[in-house]
């Protein structure tokens, strides 16, 4: 590609291999948001109210 020159943006998104890979990415993402937001009720849940649990020492 010419750096002067501007890419059709609208072909690019209509391609079936840009179609994949922004499925393959939501596949990716939205499971793994969910999992973090999880992950991170938990902690907080822990923290407040099983304090003694998470003040344990590991060694």
């Amino acid at each position: 590609m010419n750096p002067t020159q501007n890419p059709d943006w609208a072909a690019i998104a209509a391609m079936p291999e840009f179609q994949d890979m922004l499925r393959a990415k939501r596949r990716f993402l939205l499971p793994c948001c969910a999992f973090f937001s999880l992950y991170y009720l938990a902690f907080l849940v822990l923290v407040g109210w099983f304090s003694d649990f998470v003040n344990h020492n590991l060694s």
